[in-house]
C-alpha cells in the first residue's frame, strides 16, 4: 500500500477492536459450549455432522444465508454496482427460482434417501467410483476456496487497522478452526446466526450513515441515474455480453441452484432439521434473507457512487485496487462514530468465517463418508467422531497454510472463482443426470463429465487472453488537482485487442456452469446408448416430476397403509410390545 492509501483512511480505535475481538470470543465460546459443557456431546457422527437431526428452521436458514454472503462478496458487490451499475438487483429473481427448484426438485430426492453425504446419491444412482471422484473434485475446490475467503477480509482490516495481514489470518483461523473442531455443525450453526446478525448490522448501518451522509435516499439515486448507474434493462440476449437481464436470469439462477441444490454443505443443513416440512421453511427463510442483503449491498454500492461520483478514489490515488473502495468509504463516513468501523468489519469477518467453518465441517464429512467409513465399517462412533474431528484440524492447517501462497499470486480470487465454477458444472451436470434421465448410465455420466471438464477449461484459460471488462465512465472533476479532470475511459483499444479472440472465449463467466451440465448432456446421452442399458435403479433417485406414474401410485397406497395402520390401537399396542422386547433383548 502506498503512503497516499494509508493516509486516507483512519485507523481503529480501543472500541472498534472491542467490537471485533468480542465477536471472535462469542464463536470461540459457541464451540467451548457445545465440545465440552453441552449434555449432548459431539461423540458421534450423527451428532457431529447432523446436530442429532433436531436443528430448526432459522438456524439452518441463517448458516445457510451466512455461509453463501462471503467476505468477498460484501466488498466485491458494492464495487461491482461502482464500476458496472446496478443490474445485479436481478438477482433477486434468481434466489426465487432457485429456491422452487430446491422445494421441489432436490429436496424430496435427498430428504427421501436420508443420506448423510450428498455423494452417497452417486453411489445409487450409479457406482462406487462417481461417488468418489466426485467427492474428491469438491474437497479439492472447497480447501482451494477457504484461503481466498479468509485472506480477503484479512486485507481490509490491515487496511483499516495497519495490523500485519499474516497475523490477521493466522489468529482468526486458528478461532475458526477451534469451534469447528470441537462444536461440530451445531456451533457451527449457531456461530453462523449470531454471524450473520453481525453482518447484517454492519452493512445496514454503513448502508443508513451513507444514505443520510449523501442528503438521502432519492438524491443517492438521482446522482445514479444521471450517471447511468440505474440501467437495469440491458436484454441483450447474447450469451457473449458480460452481464445482462438473462445471464441473471437464467445463468445465475442455474449457478446457485448448483451451489444450493446438490452442493454437500447445503445437503447436510437441511437433513439436520426433523422433518421436509422444516426444511422447506428453511428454504422459505433463505431465499427471503439473501435477497434482502443482495439488495442492502446493491444500495451500499449506489450511495458509495453517489459519494465518489465526481472524484473516482482509484484515479485520485487513495486506494489502489476496486475491492477497497468500501473499506474507504466506511473509515470516510463512519469513523466519526465509535464502534462502527469496528461493526462494519466484524461483520465482514463473520462472512469469512462463517464461510470456512461451513467448508471445514462439510469436507471433513464427506471425506469421512466416502473415503474411510467404507473402508473401516467398524469403527465406533466416538472414533468416528475424533477421526472428523482431526480431518477439520488437518484441513484448517492446510488451508492457513495457503493464505500466504494466496497473497504471492495476483489473479488467484478469479482463478479460484473459475475453477469453483468448472466443477460445479461438472458436479451438478452428475446429479441432474441422475435425477432427470433413466437412459443415462455410468460410463455415459464419467465420459460426459471428463468432457465437460476439459471444455470448460479451454474456454476459461481462453478467457484469461479477454481484456479487461471497461466500467461505466468516472470523473475526478471534483477532485483536488492534479486529479480534477473528467476522465471517460475508452474502450477503442479493448474492442480492438478483443476482435482477434475466439468468440467462445467471451463467453459470459455466468454461464460455465450451465455449458458444462449442457456438455455432460451431450455426450452422456450417446455413449450410454452406445454401451447399453441403464442400470436398474429405485426410482426415488428420480426427481418427482419424472417418476413414473405406476411407482407413484404404489408409494401412495403404502403410505396410505401405514398411516391407517398407524391409528390402529392394535397396531400401536403390537409397537410398544416390540419394542419393550427389542429393549430386553439389548439389556
Amino acid at each position: 500500500m502506498d503512503v497516499s492509501t494509508e493516509k486516507s483512511l483512519n485507523y481503529f480505535t480501543v472500541i472498534d477492536y472491542g467490537v471485533f475481538i468480542a465477536m471472535l470470543l462469542l464463536s470461540a465460546l459457541i464451540g467451548v459450549y457445545f465440545g465440552f459443557i453441552s449434555k449432548k456431546k459431539q461423540n458421534n457422527t450423527s451428532e457431529y455432522l447432523l446436530g442429532s437431526k433436531k436443528m430448526g428452521f432459522f438456524p439452518v436458514a441463517a448458516s445457510l444465508i451466512a455461509s453463501h454472503i462471503s467476505a468477498s462478496t460484501l466488498l466485491a458487490l458494492p464495487a461491482e454496482i461502482y464500476h458496472f451499475g446496478s443490474e445485479y438487483i436481478w438477482s433477486i429473481a434468481s434466489a426465487i427460482l432457485t429456491g422452487c427448484a430446491l422445494i421441489h426438485v432436490f429436496l424430496p430426492v435427498f430428504y427421501g434417501l436420508q443420506v448423510t453425504s450428498a455423494f452417497q446419491y452417486l453411489e445409487l444412482r450409479f457406482n462406487r467410483n462417481v461417488r468418489l471422484v466426485a467427492s474428491l473434485i469438491f474437497a479439492l475446490t472447497g480447501i482451494t476456496f477457504i484461503p481466498v475467503v479468509v485472506y480477503v477480509p484479512a486485507l481490509a482490516l490491515s487496511q483499516v487497522s495497519g495490523i500485519n495481514l499474516h497475523l490477521i489470518t493466522t489468529f482468526t483461523s486458528i478461532i475458526c478452526i477451534f469451534y469447528t473442531t470441537f462444536g461440530g455443525l451445531k456451533a457451527v450453526l449457531w456461530t453462523d446466526t449470531l454471524q450473520l446478525i453481525m453482518m447484517i448490522g454492519g452493512i445496514v448501518c454503513v448502508m443508513f450513515l451513507g444514505l443520510s451522509h449523501q442528503g438521502g435516499f432519492s438524491e443517492v439515486l438521482k446522482t445514479a441515474y444521471e450517471n447511468g448507474r440505474l440501467d437495469l434493462f440491458n436484454m441483450n440476449p447474447s450469451p457473449f455480453v458480460r452481464t445482462s437481464f438473462w445471464t441473471y436470469i437464467i445463468g445465475l439462477s442455474f449457478g446457485w441452484t448448483a451451489k444450493l441444490g446438490v452442493s454437500q454443505c447445503c445437503v447436510q443443513r437441511f437433513l439436520s432439521v426433523p422433518n421436509i416440512h422444516v426444511a422447506k421453511k428453511a428454504v422459505y427463510v433463505f431465499v427471503i434473507g439473501y435477497s434482502l442483503i443482495k439488495i442492502t449491498s446493491v444500495m451500499v454500492g449506489i450511495t458509495i457512487y453517489a459519494k465518489y461520483a465526481s472524484c473516482d478514489p482509484i484515479i485520485s490515488e487513495k486506494i489502489q485496487k476496486i475491492d477497497q473502495i468500501l473499506p474507504l468509504f466506511v473509515m470516510e463516513v463512519a469513523s466519526k462514530i465509535p464502534g462502527l468501523p469496528g461493526i462494519f468489519i466484524a461483520g465482514v469477518f463473520s462472512a469469512s468465517l462463517s464461510s470456512m467453518s461451513s467448508n471445514l465441517n462439510t469436507i471433513a464429512g464427506a471425506l469421512y463418508e466416502d473415503f474411510i467409513r467404507h473402508k473401516y465399517p467398524n469403527l465406533s462412533e466416538k472414533r468416528a467422531s475424533g477421526i472428523m474431528k482431526i480431518l477439520v484440524l488437518i484441513i484448517g492447517i492446510i488451508s492457513l497454510g495457503l493464505v500466504f501462497v494466496v497473497e504471492h499470486m495476483g489473479q488467484i480470487f478469479r482463478v479460484c472463482f473459475t475453477i469453483n465454477g468448472l466443477s460445479a458444472g461438472a458436479l451438478f451436470g452428475l446429479f441432474t443426470a441422475g435425477m432427470f434421465s433413466k437412459t443415462i448410465n455410468t460410463k455415459g455420466v464419467i465420459t460426459g463429465a471428463v468432457s465437460s471438464i476439459v471444455v470448460l477449461t479451454i474456454i476459461i484459460l481462453g478467457s484469461l487472453a479477454l481484456p479487461k471488462p471497461v466500467p461505466l465512465p468516472i470523473s475526478t472533476s471534483g477532485c483536488d488537482y492534479p486529479y480534477n479532470n473528467t476522465m471517460v475511459p475508452s474502450n477503442l483499444d479493448d474492442k480492438i485487442s478483443a476482435d482477434n479472440i475466439p468468440i467462445i472465449f467471451k463467453l459470459s463467466f455466468m454461464y460455465y456452469i450451465l455449458l458444462g451440465t449442457i456438455i455432460l448432456f451431450l455426450v452422456a446421452i450417446p455413449v450410454s446408448h452406445l454401451t447399453g442399458n441403464c442400470e436398474p435403479f429405485d426410482e426415488r433417485l428420480l426427481a418427482p416430476i419424472c417418476r413414473s406414474k405406476n411407482w407413484k401410485e404404489k408409494s401412495r397406497k403404502e403410505l396410505e397403509s401405514k398411516k391407517m395402520a398407524k391409528s390402529d390401537p392394535i397396531y400401536e399396542l403390537k409397537s410398544k410390545v416390540i419394542k419393550s422386547n427389542d429393549s430386553k433383548d439389548e439389556s
